[in-house]
């Protein structure tokens, strides 16, 4: 019994075989000089995919070079048809060129076949000692792919109107690729930067969209490279690797990048790579920076403030509340000076206090009370502007509590 179900199983996977087989030679037959409608090409395509999965039909590159031959087979008659002003369904339209690119992409690496002498071994080219191939199939395929370069762009920009963002990014990002693609040989296009950065650009948004964010940083990377240094790429480029997780270094080489181009304009990209510095302690690297934006835009709340936390983090403490106090001026409705400026007096008086935890209530509240009272109006002012700062808050209940403001402290803690 065991046997003849052997058998049976040997036959089965025979006859599947064969019927791959012989659906690759019925798809070659329908699609013949390609007169075959957008309907025909439609089943034919369907029809021969089993076969690319098939042991027996898989490695031929004839089964990929029919099965591309379908998908932009099924481009080129859509495209016919929506000329006429006949219905298309426009985003079968654009998947049907990206399946046929694939296909005929696969069938190119399949289609090299060793050319052999007449004892069977391969020949070999006499300068080089390369062993020689021939191929049956490249030489349509190079013609077939060279022929829709440029189609690639608008299908990219039918899928992003379909919300389908990553078949959008690999449209855009496979026209971009074109440039360097080496096998297309005199069909390779020529490309100006200009318009390639603009592409990648836009298949970085679409990758953004797609929540591939390896993909977008990749693409705006390309873009930059290609001559795109506006802001926004700048911008798009650092909140995509801000994104990422511990993707930190990415994000100061972009801000790195950026800084020396829109610097004087936007303080963002001076804050990331001052921020890193503090945080690797490199100190006198950060104060060259930093007093470098300082002396071109000397009324920047955000880079005095800046200033006055990396004077404190050297141990500059009076030195980092003259900075503190220098933000607010420039900005009285910086939220953040304030509370800088605030928290230093708080932390000053809870040092007192720990220095001097041995002494009676009374007389630990006439070291510490002053330093609670110069703190308590710089964080009323930030907890005003900024509701949302939870370490204001709590800071604020300490010092209510400490200098037994009861109306203050019951506000506050309904709050």
């Amino acid at each position: 019994m065991k046997k003849l179900v052997l058998i049976l199983a040997c036959a089965t996977f025979a006859t599947c075989a064969v019927a791959q087989k012989r659906v690759v030679d019925e798809v070659k037959s329908e699609i013949r000089d390609m007169n075959a409608n957008s309907g025909t090409l439609r089943k034919s395509l369907e029809k021969i995919r089993p076969a690319l999965k098939n042991d027996e039909t898989k490695d031929d590159a004839q089964t990929w070079f029919l099965a591309g031959k379908c998908g932009f087979g099924l481009y080129d008659k859509c495209v016919g048809e929506r000329a006429v002003g006949k219905p298309v369904d426009e985003k079968e339209m654009a998947k049907a060129l990206i399946e046929g690119y694939e296909y005929l992409m696969q069938a190119y690496k399949l289609d090299s076949i060793p050319e052999l002498e007449k004892d069977g071994t391969p020949k070999k080219d006499k300068k080089t000692g390369a062993i020689k191939f021939k191929s049956k199939h490249r030489k349509d395929i190079v013609s077939a792919i060279g022929g829709h370069v440029n189609d690639f762009t608008q299908a990219g920009n039918v899928l992003y109107d379909a919300k389908d963002f990553l078949g959008a990014a690999k449209c855009w990002g496979l026209y971009c690729d074109f440039e360097n693609a080496k096998f297309l040989g005199n069909a390779r296009p020529e490309m100006v930067d200009t318009i390639v950065s603009q592409i990648r650009f836009y298949q970085g948004v679409a990758a953004w969209q797609g929540e591939d964010l390896q993909g977008a940083m990749a693409a705006f990377e390309k873009a930059r490279k290609k001559g795109r240094l506006d802001k926004e790429t700048f911008d798009y480029s650092m909140s995509v690797a801000a994104s990422i997780p511990n993707n930190d270094e990415a994000v100061v080489a972009i801000a790195k990048e950026a800084y020396p181009i829109h610097g004087k304009t936007d303080n963002t990209y001076a804050k990331v790579i001052v921020n890193d510095l503090i945080n690797k302690e490199k100190y006198d690297e950060a104060n060259g920076v930093l007093d470098k934006v300082i002396a071109e835009n000397p009324n920047n709340a955000e880079c005095l403030d800046l200033k006055g936390v990396l004077l404190e983090q050297q141990g500059k403490t009076d030195d980092a509340i003259e900075y503190f106090n220098k933000a607010i001026a420039a900005d009285g409705s910086y939220a953040k000076g304030y509370f800088d400026l605030g928290r230093m007096y708080f932390n000053k008086a809870i040092k007192v206090a720990e220095e001097n935890e041995k002494l009676s209530g009374a007389k630990l509240a006439e070291l510490t009370d002053p330093l609670y009272r110069q703190a308590m109006p710089a964080l009323e002012k930030s907890y005003q502007l900024d509701p949302s700062n939870n370490d204001c808050k709590r800071a604020l209940v300490n010092i209510y509590y400490q200098l037994n403001e009861e109306a203050k402290l019951k506000a506050i803690e309904g709050n």
